[in-house]
Parts: C-alpha cells; structure tokens; sequence
C-alpha cells in the first residue's frame, strides 16, 4: 500500500461522526478504483486501526472491527468480480452497501451480533439480480462467521413439492422415495447466518409461501411430513427475488401481501441495461466489462476445462485438469483483440436498441460477435434492430398494453357503440348491429355519453 492509498483512507474516515459505510467501501477500493482483485492486506489493516481509533469510545472493539473490515473487504472482492461497479454505477453499489452494512458503520461496530435480514430484489429478466443478490449474501453470511453460505434455489424450476422439501426438509416416510434417515433443509444447513437466495418468489405455491412466511417471522418451521412434531429453528438471511412488477406484486395476486411486507422495506430494484446505457461512452464502460467477463468465462471453460456460471459466477476447475496458462492467456489476448473494435461499433449502432434480455443478452451477442468475427457484426446488429422495431410496432398495434384487463374492455366497448351510433338512426339499429338487448344498447349510450342522429 503506497502513501496515496493512506491518504485515501484517511480522508474517507475522516468525517467525524458522519462516516458512512461506503466511505469504508471507498477506502478500501483505493484513489485508483481497482477492485477485482480485492484490497492489498495492507489497506485491511489500516481500514481497521482508523475505524478502532476513530469510534473506540462509544464501543468498538478490535474483533468487531476486524469483522467488518474482513466482509468490507470480501463485498468489495465481489464487487470486483461481478462488475456492479462498472455495470450499475457508483449511487447504486452505495445502495447495496448500505443495505448490506448499514448506512451507519456503528451499526455493525457495536451490535453483539450481525441480525438476520430478508430482502427482496426486483428486476426484469438477465438484469443481474442473482449477482445483486450473491454480493449481498455471500457478505452477509461472512458477517455472521460462515463464509461462503449461499444457498440459491429457483422456485420457477423446481416442482412445488421439491421446493418445500428441499427448503423445508422432510422426516423418513414423509412421502413416496424419501430418504430413509429423511433430509435436512437448506433453511436448516444454513442455520448461525447463511444465506438462502430464493429466484423468483412469485412462482412459489401458496403453501410454500405460507411456511416460509413462518419461518422468517419466527424462525421456525415444521419438516415436510413432521407438521405435527415440535418444529425447528434456524436464524438465516433470506434473499428473494423476482421479475414481477412491484405494482403487481402489491396487488397480492402473485405473492402473499404479509410476506412481500416482510422482505420489501423497501424493495431493490435492479435498473434495466436500457436505463443504464445513457450515452455511448456509458455503453462501451459497459461491455467492455461484458467482454472481459466472457473471454474470461470461455477462457476457463474451454482451455482449463473448469464450469462457470453466466456473467461472474466463476467456481473452480474441475479436478485433474491442469490448466495451460500460457494457452489461455494467448486466447484472452487473441479475444480481446478480436472484439475491440467491434464493441465500438455495437455501442455506436445500438444506442436506441431497448435490451429486452439485458446483461444476459448483451452476453450472448458479444459470443455470437465472438465466433462470426466482423462478417457477423453487421447480421448480428441488423437482426437486433430488427426484433425491436417489431417489438415497438408491436407494441404501438396493442396501444392499450399496460392498463388494466377493465380499462381495456371499456375503450373498446366504447369504441364499438361510437361507430354503431354513427350508422344508425335509432336505438334499435344500434342493438341490431351489436347483436345485443335495446335495454343494453340504451345502457351503454347512456354510459358514454352517445347519441343516435334520428334525422340521417
């Protein structure tokens, strides 16, 4: 750590009492904004002698200290690797740290123990809401002393029934195939502050909701086949997520209105590529991290032989595979080479392109970019543009999408008697053409306002 990263930290913390918990984010990112690779030990140690010295008498202890310097420093490593920084901007990562620290770093300085959170994220479809949500997880999890305690499940894709026993767990003979020493439900393996990230909440039975309901109330809950048994126990951080609208979410018809009560206070909303792309520049800042996240992805796929997950969710290289860093760096090289004057030409072109699947689809096009070369830059781009402007004639055709099911029959039903009314001389002919009662032809004139011109 050089002079001027000590100086950095030392004016981040220097606020007084109005230190925020992204000032230590800042501080450990340093004056150069390099966070890939995680804050040098160096930094960690400073962060925390300034914060021990800075609030040592209204409590602070060396331990708590060192607790949360250690997840600061992990939170930003993820911010690193998950690009948010680069992605979502800097007023959005402090949003995510506040509500993984607090705004407050006296909050978790003086406070015996981390609690446990429940916290819902809202975004379309590829946002980004599962990084979102393993940059907030992984943290907290590390916050309360269990590293690496992340559980997601998707409750789109799994059968109800496996859901509820595999967040639940079941007792022997609770159904057909059970195990016979029955399971342990991931609620349980995370008891002490892991995190269950649960994808796409709103399609997850009425039943499940109703016990998961429970058990972030209380805390407890009852094993698939055991409802009648003392239940169990278990303090863990929940995370859920989904692409339903929050306007429709409120209504209740897709998620119990006590339990969306419980996790959204408030709500994260996890912005849209189309949003976020606000100029060019902006645009290239963004995938040029999408391409460095790529080449980085197929890099270790296909030359270590090791399984990433999409954008970020990098795990290790299978075992008994050595990989040949000299091979993947000449191809991260070739790579890089490759799409840089391209990605140029996808930022230029596609500024006014509404990025239905987001970062998701982003990816996807630098692969197909990728493989085609600058033959493939035009086809790629055209087709792209082609697709949304059928999604706006589309879209401009429906006129009416977005209002209520309600509003919609209205207008049209006004539309229908405002015509008829138009061609016809009496209120007879207006029933006659609408193959309806006079009394509901009358009705409904009398509703919109319209009359029938007897002197046509």
């Amino acid at each position: 750590m050089d002079n001027l990263q000590k100086n950095t930290i030392s004016m981040a913390l220097s606020g007084g009492s109005q230190v925020d918990s992204f000032d230590i984010f800042k501080s450990l990112v340093g004056p150069r904004g390099h966070v890939r690779g995680g804050p040098p030990p160096e930094a960690r140690q400073h962060v925390k002698k300034t914060l021990l010295q800075k609030f040592a008498l209204e409590g602070a202890t060396a331990e708590s200290s060192d607790r949360v310097v250690r997840a600061m420093a992990d939170f930003v490593t993820l911010v690193g690797r998950l690009g948010l920084l680069q992605v979502y901007g800097n007023d959005f990562v402090r949003r995510i740290c506040h509500v993984t620290f607090g705004s407050d770093p006296r909050f978790l300085l003086l406070c015996p123990s981390p609690p446990v959170r429940r916290i819902l994220i809202l975004g379309e479809r590829g946002a980004g809401k599962e990084r979102i949500a393993k940059s907030i997880g992984l943290t907290l999890s590390a916050l309360s002393g269990k590293s690496d305690a992340f559980h997601p499940l998707n409750a789109a894709a799994l059968p109800q029934e496996l859901l509820e026993s595999t967040l639940f767990g079941y007792v022997p003979g609770a159904f057909t195939d059970a195990r016979r020493e029955g399971r342990e439900g991931v609620l349980v393996i995370a008891h002490g502050g892991g995190t269950v990230f649960l994808d796409e909440i709103a399609d997850a039975s009425a039943a499940v909701q109703a016990k998961l309901l429970r058990a972030v109330q209380y805390g407890e809950f009852s094993k698939l086949g055991a409802e009648e048994q003392e239940p169990m126990r278990s303090q863990f951080h929940l995370i859920a997520a989904t692409n339903v609208t929050d306007s429709v979410l409120r209504t209740g018809h897709r998620i119990r209105p006590d339990l969306y009560d419980r996790l959204a206070a408030p709500a994260i909303q996890v912005p849209p590529l189309r949003e976020l792309m606000v100029n060019e520049e902006r645009a290239r800042k963004i995938l040029d991290w999408v391409v460095e996240d790529v080449i980085n992805e197929l890099a270790a796929r296909d030359v270590a032989g090791g399984v990433q997950g999409e954008l970020g969710g990098r795990r290790t290289p299978k075992r008994g595979v050595s990989a040949s860093t000299a091979s993947m760096d000449s191809f991260v090289a070739w790579a890089t080479n490759r799409l840089t004057g391209m990605i140029r030409e996808i930022a230029n072109r596609m500024q006014k392109y509404p990025w239905p699947g987001n970062l998701r689809e982003a990816a996807q096009v630098v692969r197909q970019v990728l493989y085609l070369g600058t033959e493939g830059l035009n086809e790629v781009c055209e087709e792209l543009l082609r697709q949304g402007e059928r999604r706006r004639r589309s879209g401009q055709s429906r006129g009416q999408d977005g209002l209520p099911l309600k509003k919609q029959i209205e207008d049209l039903e006004k539309r229908l008697y405002t015509d008829a009314a138009a061609q016809s001389h009496t209120v007879e002919q207006v029933a006659q053409r609408l193959g309806v009662t006079r009394q509901t032809a009358s009705r409904a004139l009398r509703k919109y306002g319209l009359r029938v011109d007897r002197t046509r």
